[in-house]
């Protein structure tokens, strides 16, 4: 039931005309599932004058198949979409399933983080001190600037075969692998 009440779904006919809505798809945009009932979902959330491009309802009336993308609406929001075709008993669409998650505040985040790990990486690059970071298998995700400076390395030398420990010297493999940063 979760699935469904947090999630803005609304069913349409292939002239994109919405048939049903659930709170939160009306709430969306201000409305009552009643008052949106009859109107089409593109004037509701994009351009009132034209139909999305790449919308997932239209391309799932077409392929008669689960429909997926990533759609950016003019008031700045992000959605992630899905328009599942329904079928009568002789396999005709009667019509698609919108459903649909605002995942506007997931990627600020996302862009966030990833400008914190670029500036992580930018700092730890520039340490004075040797640093890398391998995973669980032991490939090597990173290597600053002077641990390849220390071991006569270039970033094109890197690759996921890589056995960096080969660097260190035999009797101080067992400390580097234990100290080594593992994400």
């Amino acid at each position: 039931q979760t699935f469904w009440n947090d999630k803005h779904n609304y069913t349409v006919d292939e002239n994109l005309e919405i048939l049903w809505a659930n709170e939160t798809a009306a709430e969306s945009v201000k409305k009552t599932p009643e008052e949106i009932i009859g109107k089409r979902c593109y004037e509701l959330w994009a351009d009132p004058e034209k139909i999305c491009e790449n919308c997932p309802t239209v391309k799932a009336f077409q392929t008669k198949k689960s429909e997926h993308t990533i759609m950016h609406t003019p008031d700045g929001r992000i959605w992630d979409e899905v328009g599942e075709p329904v079928f009568d008993s002789e396999g005709n669409v009667l019509g698609v399933v919108e459903i649909a998650q605002d995942i506007t505040e997931l990627k600020k985040v996302e862009e966030s983080l990833k400008k914190s790990e670029k500036k992580y990486r930018d700092l730890v690059d520039l340490l004075p001190t040797g640093m890398f970071e391998i995973d669980e298998s032991g490939i090597l995700l990173f290597a600053n600037r002077a641990f390849l400076t220390m071991f006569g390395c270039d970033k094109s030398d890197l690759n996921s075969n890589f056995d960096i420990f080969q660097l260190i010297a035999p009797e101080d493999r067992e400390m580097a692998k234990s100290n080594s940063i593992k994400v």
